[in-house]
């Protein structure tokens, strides 16, 4: 798993303005405001992924972590199809006007504990505030 800045996909309106996202196109800035505080530095962050702990990778707009894994070795059944689903443990902050504590990243969900201290010093160094 690796934190990286990957930029905006550029958005086109579709019919009744659906939006559609090209990933293949992407965007260095956006009109996004940033939550003050420490984010998690960019690279490797498969520590913080590993185990449901409260341990969080934090990132920002215009960032997303890049997931690798191992495909099973056997191919299914002909007439079949594989599916990937992702199932995620973590958390949407926003600066909504209803976002309890909606001004900073802070305070985080979850029970604090050595483990969650000890990954946050090491990963979540990158302070950013203000727009992108």
């Amino acid at each position: 798993a690796i934190l990286e800045d990957t930029g905006f996909p550029l958005r086109t309106d579709g019919p009744q303005r659906q939006p559609f996202y090209d990933f293949q196109k992407r965007l260095p800035v956006w009109d996004a405001r940033i939550l003050p505080g420490n984010y998690t530095r960019f690279g490797a962050v498969d520590e913080l992924l590993l185990e449901k702990d409260g341990a969080l990778a934090i990132f920002g707009p215009g960032e997303g972590v890049h997931l690798e894994f191992t495909a099973p070795d056997r191919e299914p059944p002909v007439g079949w199809s594989r599916v990937y689903v992702l199932e995620s443990h973590g958390w949407c902050k926003d600066m909504d006007l209803f976002t309890g504590g909606g001004e900073s990243l802070r305070p985080f969900p979850g029970e604090d504990s050595a483990r969650r201290t000890r990954l946050h010093r090491a990963y979540n160094t990158r302070y950013m505030a203000g727009r992108r």
